[in-house]
Parts: structure tokens; sequence; C-alpha cells
């Protein structure tokens, strides 16, 4: 964005002694990815977070701007399992902007998207999610409530939350809740999920659904060569053979085969 800061960055690196290939470069608006889309690995940024005065804003991208330009956008850059580094401050603006980050949950991936009423975004499998105020804090039912559509589908809830503080023993108990419970889709399933650059897949004991764009493909993995090679190939995870060997997956298969 600045010219001054690249040439710093540029005398910087004169000086050291260093073998990793530095590209400086300096994004314009309507192009942040240059030409390096999904090309990194790890993106940092460090950006003028505290506006000046107006009659000093000489930089659009002061307080909050560029962050959620690149809070936005940044995905672009990276590769499969690339990170996004943000440097930001509660100084950045009178009134910073919440947003809901989610983690993962269910069968899609969520972006951050703001934490307001009616707020919506859209996935690279077809999907859109929104988010609803539904109550008040405390509330059993919860405060807020986050949607998802398929591609031309209805809304269906997700889940509920409100903005009250958890302690750490309830998050360990709920984890352990989950993990264990009997009857539950965690202990009666073996499920791989993987949010993929141009949509999302998910390996549901041996069927596997691919989504891109509002096309969704599904099949059934056939045996325990093709189900390490699916989770290999699309999910980046190696399963040592005695862990496959283990799985239940196949246990009528083999004994077929035996006989």
């Amino acid at each position: 964005i600045n010219l001054d800061a690249l040439a710093c960055a540029r005398d910087a690196l004169a000086g050291l002694e260093h073998h990793a290939s530095v590209s400086l470069v300096c994004p314009q608006p309507d192009d942040p990815t240059v030409g390096f889309a999904g090309t990194f690995d790890v993106v940092f940024c460090n950006p003028p977070y505290i506006p000046r005065p107006g009659e000093r804003n000489d930089n659009p991208y002061e307080g909050l701007d560029l962050i959620a330009k690149l809070a936005r956008q940044g995905r672009s850059l990276l590769t499969e399992r690339g990170v996004l580094l943000l440097n930001l401050s509660s100084l950045s603006g009178p009134e910073p902007e919440r947003w809901l980050a989610d983690a993962g949950f269910g069968g899609s991936y969520v972006p951050v998207l703001p934490l307001a009423d009616g707020a919506e975004v859209a996935t690279a499998d077809g999907a859109r999610h929104r988010l609803r105020r539904v109550g008040e804090t405390g509330a059993i039912g919860g405060e807020w409530l986050l949607e998802r559509a398929a591609p031309a589908g209805a809304w269906d809830p997700q889940y509920s939350f409100d903005l009250t503080e958890v302690a750490p023993a309830d998050i360990e108990q709920a984890n352990h809740w989950t993990a264990t419970a009997p009857g539950t889709r965690f202990t009666t399933l073996h499920i791989v999920t993987r949010a993929l650059p141009e949509g999302f897949a998910s390996l549901i004991d041996r069927t596997l659904t691919i989504a891109r764009g509002g096309a969704v493909e599904t099949r059934v993995v056939s045996d325990r060569q093709a189900y390490s090679k699916v989770l290999r190939d699309i999910f980046g995870l190696e399963l040592p053979p005695a862990e496959l060997a283990r799985l239940p997956l196949f246990l009528d298969a083999s004994a077929g085969a035996r006989h």
C-alpha cells in the first residue's frame, strides 16, 4: 500500500543473511492478490489501524478499512492450509464493529460475518449463511441464531448462542459430553470434514460428499485402500495401517472375503 514502507523493507532485507525468496509488491485496491492467488502459507499484515485526525487523512486504509478488506479477500491469497494473521486494536475506531468467527459447525464452513441482525454471507459450496437476533442475552432459546440455506433451499437453523461469558469448566464439560455420550452423531459415526478453496468436503462413514458452487457430488468409498486414498488426497490425513485396520467400516467386507 505504501511505497516508502516497501523501500524500508527492501533496505532491511538487504542487510540480512537469509536464503528465503522474498518478493516486495504494492497491491492495488481493485487487485489485492497481484497475481499471487493461492500462493502463501502465511500472510501477516500490520496495517495502519489507528486513524489520524481528518485533516491528515491521506491514507484511505487507516482504521478498520484495510482490516475488513483483508478479512473478506485474504483467503484468496492462501494455500489450502494457509493462515492470515492481522494486527489490530480497540483504538481502530470509536465503535469497533463486532464479528462472528465460526471455527466450524456441521456440514459447512462459515466465513466471518458482522455480528448484526440479518447479516448474510455465501460460501464456495453454494450455501448461504444468515445471522438473526432472536432473543435477549440469557434467554433459553439464545440471543443469536445462525441459519444455513443449501443452494435453492430454505433457511435451516444451525445453532443459537448469546454473548454471556463462558467458564472454561463449562467448555470442558460440553466437549466431554460430545465425545462420550452414547447414541450421538459424534460417537456412532466416523466423520471427517474440510473446507476447500472451491467448496466443502465431508466423509461420513463411507459416504463422500463434495460440494462446489452449488453442485454436489456423492459416492460411496468401496474399501480400505480407497478410504485411505480419500483421507490422504482430499483431507490431508495420513492414517497408519494399524489404525486403518481397526476401523469397523469394512469389517463385513473382510469377513465376506475370508469366506
